[in-house]
């Protein structure tokens, strides 16, 4: 585990947290192809209550136009890979050990319970944005963790198979690679 990993685990300042936000909101605005909201002088937990309801509304608009919602999708996801991938290359993250501890200091700052299974997956027994998201935003929005993870696992694939927004008790989630289609 590379030492800017380890200081990651063990404190991340606030104004580090915030810039990070900032990112992931920029990045999914853009996505959405739409402007961020003004978020300057928002203390970190008001700037996640903000992104948490302009994720909803912006997903809600695009399921709602289910021509875009796929092209939203795969722009989600494209925007979140490059930014897991930017981390990587930062963190010198080289094992999907360490991928996943970079996960789990990202998914704090976003008051995301993001904990490996001990296999090849993933739980989380508390998020934030599940009091926010339906099920329909939720599955929409997952796209960002996919990107996410993809990104900093070099290429593998999350696949949720359950949800808190679906009533399931935490959101489950595992590891595949990528079929690609010729």
């Amino acid at each position: 585990m590379s030492v800017l990993l380890r200081l990651g685990q063990l404190c991340l300042p606030p104004s580090v947290k915030k810039r990070r936000l900032k990112q992931l909101f920029a990045l999914t605005a853009d996505a959405f192809e739409s402007s961020v909201p003004l978020v300057e002088g928002a203390s970190l937990d008001e700037v996640l209550e903000r992104y948490a309801r302009f994720t909803r509304e912006e997903a809600e608009k695009a399921i709602a136009r289910s021509d875009t919602r796929e092209k939203v999708r795969e722009r989600l996801y494209r925007n979140a890979f490059d930014l897991g991938c930017e981390f990587r290359r930062k963190f010198r993250i080289r094992t999907q050990r360490d991928a996943l501890q970079m996960g789990r200091i990202i998914y704090k700052v976003l008051n995301i319970d993001f904990r490996s299974d001990g296999a090849s997956g993933v739980v989380v027994r508390r998020c934030f944005f599940s009091s926010y998201y339906s099920a329909e935003v939720c599955a929409l929005i997952s796209a960002l963790d996919e990107g996410m993870m993809a990104g900093l696992t070099s290429g593998l694939k999350l696949q949720f198979i359950e949800r808190i927004t679906d009533g399931s008790e935490c959101c489950r989630a595992h590891f595949g690679i990528e079929e690609r289609t010729s």
